[in-house]
């Protein structure tokens, strides 16, 4: 890898350098970025009275829709040092939130899993996301609101594409000093 570039995350697809790759001709997509920069920006931003920090709500997230997951596993998911989970996910289980169960697979791993309590918490923090989404769509026809979710639908899917062919990704390429 060239000094100059970084790894890319496992489970992320490598974006070319923008240097490297003509510009878009297409101004839709300039609005795609601009438009998609924002909602990110303005969901980070919005508070919502959870009695945990954002970051267990996405870890709570994960538990629900994956069950028992490993640890590493679950790092490699949020594409974040296993570490930073790790401590997260033991505040989680001294608040009740999360449980640990030896993984039958592997014996030096464990599986966290959603408890009772965590899963009360999560729901929630999704009703007052639905409230807050319910208020802020309040004057979109449901038609609207149903074109919105199909198209964000698909936008996630696009995006979540498999990466780049190794032959076609710079970070997989040796170079000679």
């Amino acid at each position: 890898m060239h000094p100059t570039e970084t790894a890319t995350p496992p489970g992320a697809a490598r974006v070319d350098d923008p240097q490297q790759s003509p510009p878009s001709s297409d101004p839709a997509l300039e609005e795609v970025l601009r438009g998609l920069f924002r909602l990110v920006q303005q969901v980070r931003r919005t508070a919502h009275a959870d009695p945990v920090e954002r970051q267990a709500i996405i870890i709570l997230s994960r538990l629900r829709e994956n069950g028992s997951i490993r640890l590493s596993d679950l790092a490699a998911d949020l594409m974040v040092d296993i570490s930073t989970v790790s401590r997260q996910a033991r505040s989680l289980e001294e608040h009740g939130l999360v449980g640990r169960t030896d993984d039958p697979d592997d014996r030096r791993a464990v599986r966290l899993h959603l408890s009772p309590a965590g899963d009360r918490v999560l729901d929630e923090a999704w009703a007052r996301r639905h409230a807050w989404l319910e208020r802020s769509l309040a004057d979109w026809s449901p038609e609207d609101r149903a074109v919105l979710a199909a198209t964000l639908t698909r936008c996630a899917d696009a995006l979540s594409a498999p990466p780049m062919p190794a032959a076609l990704d710079r970070s997989q390429r040796r170079t000679t000093a």
